[in-house]
């Protein structure tokens, strides 16, 4: 039996607050979400922090464009963003998002999952 669960999420990236990859396993990296929830009784509103772990042949893309977008919206934020720097350039990759890595991606989870 399996223990995990497998479902798509969308989270926005505003609140995520942190992103970290496992050292022992490259395949597995994980992400803080913070989130705002309210009591349905008392009307109050709390702040939720859940861990999200994931693993997927893609651990290193996927945590570098995630960085690439982090900065992207960084500097965005603080008004000195540069379209032509190195960086921008990933992190619109990343916002776009490359339908043929994400497609190699999903034959070679589909390989692992055969094994």
């Amino acid at each position: 039996k399996q223990w995990y669960q497998r479902r798509v999420r969308v989270h926005d990236l505003d609140k995520i607050s942190y992103l970290a990859e496992d050292p022992d396993d490259k395949k597995v990296f994980s992400y803080i979400y913070n989130k705002r929830v309210q009591n349905k009784d008392t009307g109050k509103s709390t702040s939720v922090h859940r861990l999200f772990a994931i693993k997927t042949p893609k651990c290193a893309l996927v945590v570098s464009n995630m960085k690439a977008v982090f900065h992207y919206m960084h500097d965005m934020r603080m008004g000195f963003s540069d379209p032509n720097t190195v960086d921008m350039r990933a992190a619109k990759a990343a916002v776009e998002g490359r339908k043929e890595e994400s497609k190699q991606g999903e034959e070679e989870e589909a390989k692992q999952r055969k094994k």
